[in-house]
This record gives C-alpha cells, structure tokens and sequence, in this order.
C-alpha cells in the first residue's frame, strides 16, 4: 500500500509539472525571445551549445523590441506559447534548411538551449543540465503547422519594417538611398573579352578537357550597342 502510495505521488507530480512552467532565470520580458539579455545572463548550457550561439549572434541583429509589444490580456491557468517563440523558431527552421515541421521539432529537442533561447515555457523537471523536458516544452507537431499556417503576414512585414527603421537610425543620412544603380561597363568588358582563361569545356568522345577557341572580335556596332 505504502508502494502504490509512492506511485501515485509521483503520477500526480509529473502532471503538475507538465502545467506549472519553471522560471527561467532572466529578466527578458515575456514577449521577447530570452537570447535578448546580457550574454552574462544566459545559462551555462546555452553558452556551451556552439548552436544555440551562432544563431542566437544573427538573431539578435533583428529589431524584436520594436516590433513585438506586450499583451495587454492577461492569462490564467497554463502559460500560453509567446507568438514571438514561434518566428523564433521559424527562422531556425529557414537559417538550417529544415525540410518540414517535424524536422524542425526533433532539431529543437536535440538543442533545449534553442528551446530556452526562443523564449518557450520550460516545463517537466528533470536531472538533465538544462533542467526541464524539451518534448513538455515545444507545441506538438500539429499545433507548430497550424500557427505557420495562419501566421499574419503583418508580424513579419513589422519586423522587417522595425528592422529598416534600425539601419536609418545607424546609417549617415547623405549616403543611405542615394546609389539607385550600379555602372555595369567592366562586367561587359570581362563578357566581351575574347578568352577569360578560366572557362574550359568537355570534349565529346575523349574525355579530356579543352580550352574554348577565342571568340570573334567584335563589331564597331556590338561595341556601340554594349557600351
């Protein structure tokens, strides 16, 4: 009796723990992505996983401050997913050349710091070094297409905006639009050249490679209508 006791103690713990999230630690807000703080800020196993830091250096350089703002809707009960740890992950998906939401899934629980980092609820203690269950953490397969299906394309024209507006605030105003096409004479030139040297075709029938005869010389006309 003392046993099954135990058992369902312990039953009834691990369904607590898949509701009550952990604290993760960091005063990033909550419609933030946590690779947002101070790099002193970030758990051991995040600055560990060469990963999570590579991705984390690119993301950081998009404006999410300006273009995520806090919900004025409060919660209660379990803690709902940010909409900003789906773009997050997202764009994992795109920078690692996932092929499906499944890959992007089982790319995540291999790397709980990118789960960390995108700002999910942690939820499921465990003995593991990050501490919670990476497959109690992400949404289910099902609930990751349905939020990149109906995702409104207005949060992605935002960040790109918000984006924009950061490099005129960094860029000097006397350059910035001014160049509105490129003079493409030296690329004719190196077209028009007879031989580049560099380009070398296959024979047919014995294998060996060859260099292109030289090209014609050029008409008055053909330089005319080039230049």
């Amino acid at each position: 009796m003392k046993k099954n006791y135990k058992h369902i103690v312990h039953g009834w713990s691990k369904r607590f723990s898949s509701l009550l999230p952990l604290s993760s630690h960091t005063q990033t807000p909550v419609y933030l992505p946590r690779f947002m703080c101070a790099d002193e800020q970030l758990p051991r196993f995040v600055q560990e996983c060469a990963t999570t830091m590579s991705l984390i250096s690119q993301f950081r350089l998009l404006a999410w401050e300006q273009a995520f703002q806090p919900a004025s809707r409060q919660w209660f009960g379990k803690e709902p997913i940010p909409l900003v740890a789906y773009v997050a992950a997202f764009l994992v998906k795109t920078e690692q050349r996932l092929p499906s939401i499944g890959c992007l899934r089982r790319f995540l629980r291999q790397h709980p710091a990118l789960i960390w980092a995108c700002g999910f609820p942690l939820y499921g203690h465990t003995a593991t070094r990050h501490s919670f269950d990476p497959d109690l953490s992400l949404p289910s397969r099902q609930q990751f297409s349905r939020v990149l299906r109906e995702l409104d394309n207005a949060v992605l024209q935002l960040l790109l905006a918000a984006q924009v507006t950061q490099l005129l605030t960094l860029l000097p105003d006397n350059c910035f639009g001014q160049t509105v096409s490129l003079d493409t004479k030296h690329i004719l030139a190196w077209v028009s050249a007879p031989c580049h040297g560099a380009m070398y075709c296959l024979k047919r029938g014995c294998g060996q490679f060859a260099v292109p005869a030289r090209s014609p010389p050029l008409t008055a006309k053909e330089t005319e209508l080039r230049t």
